[in-house]
């Protein structure tokens, strides 16, 4: 277990392992949980997936830049959203997010736990999960799912 302060420092991959990087942190990820929505689904082939929002200073991305293409769907819809993915294999590696709050843009990095290289990586206490998102919806019965995480 992480002390308090002290960094956990994650690295993960894409499929083929043309884009690799690392994660640092010193608390808890912004945002982190499990989305449900139609879009998340379809761009993961999954009726659910984990991420972990962090400052954009705590990645680094240490090879592959070449090879990261981003897609955002519909710039109406989430100008903020850049879906990343390596154009070798096609993994979906990381998003990039940059809400505006208060007038200033703040950039953020979505990772996603479940392609990081350290065992156990998931339930680490900077990237679990603390709700669900778009749970209404879900195509996963969540009614088997017994994590007691809020449902949004």
């Amino acid at each position: 277990m992480t002390a308090p302060n002290s960094p956990a420092t994650f690295t993960g991959q894409c499929y083929c392992g043309a884009v690799c990087f690392s994660v640092t942190l010193y608390a808890p990820a912004i945002f982190a949980g499990y989305c449900h929505c139609d879009d998340c689904r379809r761009a993961h082939a999954s009726p659910l997936y984990h991420f972990a929002y962090v400052d954009a200073s705590a990645f680094t991305l240490e090879s592959g830049d070449a090879q990261i293409r981003e897609y955002v769907r519909d710039e109406r819809l989430s100008p903020s959203l850049k879906r990343c993915f390596c154009d070798v294999c096609g993994s979906r590696v990381f998003n990039r997010l940059a809400p505006e709050f208060e007038g200033r843009v703040q950039p953020h990095i979505g990772v996603f736990p479940a392609i990081l290289n350290e065992a156990g990586a998931s339930a680490h206490p900077f990237l679990k999960p603390r709700y669900h998102l778009h749970s209404r919806e879900a195509t996963l019965a969540l009614d088997c799912v017994q994590d007691r995480l809020p449902r949004r």
